[in-house]
């Protein structure tokens, strides 16, 4: 997830005794506000004005209303299924893990075996 490179690394006491392995640069992940802070820092002409508590606050605020009406709206269209196979009740959820797929919402059946729903959505 983020943040892991950085804490793997700074856990070393040398540089000498750090081993990295299968290391792929695409896989290292910056935030837009660390790219702009850098960008200043380097002459590139652009202004850095980090958020302030309270615009970090309402947004923070306005994300999380946003996310709660998407539930809504998702639960009203695909609320309510059952497994296909079986019938139990389908679950409604959102991929939460660092991938493509991140923030899909998808049902699935809450027995994980071959052949029982489970679909993007």
């Amino acid at each position: 997830s983020a943040g892991q490179a950085y804490v793997a690394c700074s856990r070393g006491k040398d540089v000498n005794s750090i081993v990295v392995e299968n290391f792929s640069e695409y896989q290292i992940k910056t935030s837009e506000v660390v790219r702009r802070f850098y960008a200043t820092m380097n002459g590139k002409g652009l202004e850095f004005r980090p958020h302030t508590w309270m615009e970090s606050l309402a947004n923070f605020e306005n994300s999380a209303a946003s996310e709660a009406r998407l539930k809504v709206t998702m639960t009203r269209a695909h609320g309510g299924r059952s497994c296909r196979l079986c019938g139990k009740p389908c679950r409604l959820r959102v991929v939460r893990k660092e991938s493509s797929n991140r923030g899909r919402w998808f049902v699935s059946c809450p027995t994980y075996r071959k052949g029982h729903t489970w679909e993007f959505v």
